[in-house]
């Protein structure tokens, strides 16, 4: 039998297992690594068609070929109906997340009460070859796994809690194939590093200390930033930093986030800030205040256009965005774009 592949020079089962395992690590953060894995496992399965294999050939041979030409998400999809008849509802969760993979999730059914991803993906050719070497996932055990999830949430939130799993699975595959093609490619290695916080936190101090204290308006200002410190140490949860304009919020809710972040090891922050021109102002206050550390710094609304695409590519551990700018940054995420 012919050796399969994801891409040119690239093995089809390397590529599965190793999105699989980074996907898997990406969803221990909402306890679904095993369904996370296994869509990481099956999502190229449909790359074993002849059809792909040929597209990959003519890539290597350097023959003009059209992204999209060879299709492999809905023959991934639909393989997933055929190995997990155990849950009909786990197998349709992932057959979502695998066929949209490219592209965006679909309504399990359509407002005219039709099952629309069901029904486009029974329709396609089930001719895949398993290259994958795993045995039929547990139907059960990742059914089990993702209700456990939801069923944590207060009652009240289970239904909008289990459609923002599916998209955090969905996240996880994305983010996990986008990656493993772009280690593939520039022959770098993933490093899951937390960030270290300390160096910023140093960084933000040396900053504050600098600041002038002369006078009302700095005093008040002094005051605040040294409430918003100690409140770091506090649990994690919601809390309400309440300033009259000029009381150096910017500034003392920093110190508070990189503080609360570096004690609670939590991996980034972001600024959601209501008016552009706010949201400049704030951008330039805390590139400021970091120093030679704002590259950490990533700044995303609709007048900041950066030339370098790469500019996204970085993982950002401060995120300054406006409302709009926070769903378009996370629509990206979702889709790979950025």
């Amino acid at each position: 039998m012919k050796t399969l592949k994801a891409r040119p020079q690239q093995l089809l089962v390397d590529h599965s297992l190793q999105v699989a395992e980074l996907a898997a690590r990406f969803g221990v953060k909402a306890d679904v690594a095993e369904t996370a894995r296994c869509a990481g496992l099956l999502h190229d399965c449909g790359k074993a068609l002849q059809s792909f294999q040929d597209y990959v050939e003519d890539l290597e041979a350097g023959k003009p070929v059209r992204r999209g030409d060879a299709p492999h998400s809905p023959a991934s999809a639909r393989r997933v109906y055929g190995l997990m008849a155990g849950s009909r509802s786990i197998s349709e969760i992932l057959a979502n997340v695998i066929y949209a993979h490219h592209g965006s999730l679909y309504d399990f059914v359509t407002p005219n009460g039709e099952a629309d991803l069901t029904d486009r993906t029974l329709q396609v050719v089930s001719e895949c070859v398993d290259d994958i070497p795993a045995s039929a996932p547990d139907a059960q055990a990742l059914a089990g796994e993702f209700m456990s999830s939801v069923m944590r949430l207060h009652t009240e939130d289970q239904a909008f809690g289990s459609s923002m799993l599916i998209k955090f699975i969905y996240s996880c595959l994305v983010d996990a194939d986008r990656l493993d093609a772009y280690l593939f490619e520039t022959g770098k290695s993933y490093s899951n590093e937390r960030m270290n916080w300390e160096p910023l936190c140093e960084k933000l101090e040396t900053h504050l200390s600098m600041l002038s204290k002369e006078g009302d308006i700095a005093a008040v200002r002094h005051k605040v930033s040294g409430q918003c410190f100690k409140a770091a140490a506090r649990r994690r949860g919601i809390y309400r930093l309440s300033v009259p304009t000029g009381g150096g919020k910017t500034l003392s809710s920093l110190r508070f986030a990189m503080n609360h972040a570096k004690i609670h090891n939590m991996d980034r922050i972001i600024y959601v800030i209501p008016y552009l021109s706010i949201t400049e102002q704030v951008v330039l206050e805390i590139r400021k205040a970091l120093g030679d550390f704002d590259d950490c710094v990533l700044e995303h609304h609709s007048d900041f256009l950066p030339d370098d695409r790469a500019y996204y590519k970085v993982r950002p551990y401060v995120l300054i965005t406006s409302a709009c700018g926070l769903l378009e940054f996370c629509l990206k995420r979702a889709v790979g774009i950025i």
